[in-house]
């Protein structure tokens, strides 16, 4: 097994969300893992790599249901945007090893 997408470099993204309305956060570079999570397990979360602008995040999105995260390990990541949406107002949370 390699270790070489297993990534060594952390980011912290701390996110203030309103509900329904859409937010951005630029990735690193080069990303390994990545993970996703609101901070009211209440909140609905949606993201995308298409801005709403471009397309509707209504129908290019992947949704992490009320009280859970959302992970991807072992990628090697070169899109640089998400796009996030959340159906409560609050805090997400993303963690990204490069």
């Amino acid at each position: 097994m390699s270790n070489h997408l297993l990534g060594t470099k952390p980011y912290f993204y701390t996110l203030s969300a309103t509900a329904d309305i859409e937010l951005s956060q630029v990735l690193p570079c080069n990303v390994k893992y990545f993970e996703i999570r609101a901070k009211d397990v209440n909140a609905e979360l949606r993201f995308s790599f298409y801005d709403s602008g471009t397309s509707d995040i209504n129908e290019n999105y992947f949704t992490i249901p009320k009280g859970n995260s959302y992970s991807l390990n072992r990628i090697n990541f070169a899109q640089h945007i998400l796009y996030l949406r959340s159906t409560k107002t609050t805090k997400i949370e993303v963690f990204v090893l490069t």
